[in-house]
């Protein structure tokens, strides 16, 4: 275990030896869509939003969800949809956790898998998260805010998260394997 070596997503332990490459997560890649049970109005696989928590916890083996997060990957086949909020997150928190490298790994899985969109923060899409984080505040974040009103816009009523701050809003279903 002390090698880089693909968990999940292509988890990375922090005893990782420098100069050993493995494709970003190719496991995401591979995993076919035959563990996600909802469906779409066409047929086809739900699509989730991903939250930096679910991404953080499958990339650290030491993460307390990491168990969890290995086995969510099975319903995270299909389409998925993340900010460019959640790749910063993501990036940063694998990085500070597991290194440069293993953060990079992270931002080039998450950027150009094809089965993952990235929605890019603009004014429009900040002023509609405003009365969210009104109504919101007291829980949410305003990144987090953005994360819902992104599901509303794009009718994603499923969010993979270990933030219970997520629970009991309107709309929004949290997958956490718990």
């Amino acid at each position: 275990m002390g090698h880089l070596e693909k968990r999940g997503l292509g988890t990375v332990t922090k005893k990782a030896h420098a100069g050993q490459h493995h494709g970003p997560w190719s496991k995401w890649r591979e995993i076919k869509c035959g563990g996600i049970k909802e469906k779409n109005t066409e047929g086809r696989p739900l699509t989730l939003f991903i939250d930096s928590s679910f991404i953080i916890a499958l990339a650290d083996e030491d993460d307390q969800y990491h168990k969890v997060a290995k086995e969510l990957v099975k319903i995270t086949a299909g389409e998925k949809v993340i900010s460019d909020l959640i790749l910063s997150e993501s990036t940063t928190g694998v990085a500070s956790r597991l290194g440069s490298e293993a953060g990079t790994k992270v931002f080039e899985t998450l950027m150009y898998d094809s089965s993952t969109r990235v929605v890019f923060l603009n004014k429009r899409l900040c002023e509609r998260s405003l009365h969210l984080f009104l109504k919101y505040g007291q829980r949410l974040s305003f990144a987090d805010t953005i994360s819902v009103r992104i599901m509303y816009d794009r009718k994603i009523k499923s969010i993979v998260s270990f933030d219970s701050d997520f629970d009991g809003i309107e709309g929004v279903s949290r997958i956490s394997g718990s």
